[in-house]
């Protein structure tokens, strides 16, 4: 082949691969479009991207993203091989020939590229079945060019990695409290709910959704909705300030209490100069929804025994002293005495200051 074509070749392959690379960033699996594609173009049989140990944590195992579900095992099995062979190094990619295993006398070939990011060792491994040829010079070489492009996506993935892992820990939080979430444009129309706002707007009690577009159960509610919505909207800032926000009550038809609703403007913008798209957020709460608080989450919390427990998750969950006294199949007198044992432990004197102290405490996220 001619000089000038082979180059021209070797660039093709290496902006396809930079492409592949990008592009697998956010997939799922990671990484698994790029090992493909890199994996046939350097011609091998097997492909995987191993995250090392960190320098400092010293975790125990590595995490390993290969070319197909099924070459989890190829790749650890090559991988331990190439750790045990003492050949690792850092830098630029090195062909080398490596037993199939710690312990085994059939040799493959291997290409294999080692680099430090974020204090943790990366290896970029690819390997050819045992009889295969040693990988080419062009191969070493581009292998070596996508280090400086691998090192940047990795460090994009991880931030994937850290939001998402954000973003989980958050929704975690904020459904556990019994919040429900809507991120909606100024016209009202729903961009983002999680679970809890789902199960208000199914409902259609107070809220629901009508030709994609948020609508309370009447005219005035919904006028007063859509007006602090919009306005909302147009209160979007660069960085959020929390002080600014408008409160709602919107009628329901089943429950005298209304739902209840705080419309603050959408998330900043920053470091846009203007946002994307005018957004309200609207965090709604039901204060007809009592949490069922399990009797042994707050018998570990406040040290109450079994029978006090049951007790004040019932009292808890809004049923009055009665009401628990009949449902657990005690006498009254039995169930205040309970309550008086429950008052001195956990140092409050009222029903209506235990039932607060409960719902607000942690017990209450504990479901």
């Amino acid at each position: 082949m001619a000089p000038e074509r082979q180059a021209l070749d070797s660039h093709s392959e290496y902006e396809a691969l930079l492409d592949a690379l990008s592009t697998s960033i956010a997939e799922v699996p990671t990484w698994q479009g790029f090992l493909c594609a890199a994996r046939d173009a350097l011609g091998a049989d097997h492909a995987a991207i191993v995250y090392g140990l960190w320098a400092e944590r010293k975790e125990a195992d590595p995490v390993f993203f290969v070319d197909a579900p099924g070459s989890q095992e190829a790749a650890e099995a090559f991988y331990q091989a190439y750790m045990a062979s003492g050949r690792t190094g850092t830098g630029e990619a090195c062909c080398q020939t490596t037993p199939a295993a710690p312990d085994s006398e059939t040799m493959i070939n291997g290409l294999t590229l080692q680099f430090e990011e974020n204090g943790r060792t990366i290896h970029v491994l690819f390997w050819r079945r045992a009889g295969g040829e040693r990988f080419s010079e062009a191969s070493r070489h581009l292998l070596t060019r996508l280090m400086t492009p691998l090192k940047r996506g990795i460090r994009v993935f991880e931030r994937i990695v850290n939001l998402e892992r954000r973003q989980i820990v958050l929704n975690a939080a904020i459904e556990t409290a019994d919040i429900g979430v809507i991120l909606a444009t100024a016209d009202g129309e729903p961009l983002l709910t999680n679970s809890i706002a789902d199960t208000l707007l199914d409902q259609k009690d107070g809220l629901q959704l009508v030709h994609g577009r948020l609508r309370a159960v009447n005219q005035t509610d919904t006028a007063s909705l859509l007006t602090h919505i919009r306005c909302m909207a147009a209160e979007q800032q660069a960085e959020h300030d929390w002080r600014i926000y408008t409160p709602l009550a919107l009628a329901r038809e089943t429950n005298p209490l209304p739902l209840t609703v705080i419309v603050r403007p959408g998330p900043a913008f920053r470091p846009l100069k203007k946002p994307l798209l005018r957004t309200a957020m609207l965090v709604l709460r039901d204060p007809g929804r009592r949490p069922i608080i399990p009797s042994a989450t707050l018998a570990r919390l406040f040290g109450l025994t079994p029978a006090e427990s049951l007790l004040a998750s019932e009292l808890a969950r809004g049923a009055s002293l009665d009401e628990a006294a009949t449902n657990l199949n005690i006498s009254r007198n039995t169930a205040r005495t309970q309550l008086q044992s429950v008052f001195m432990k956990t140092g409050v004197n009222r029903q209506g200051e235990l039932v607060r102290m409960l719902l607000t405490s942690a017990a209450a996220l504990s479901r």
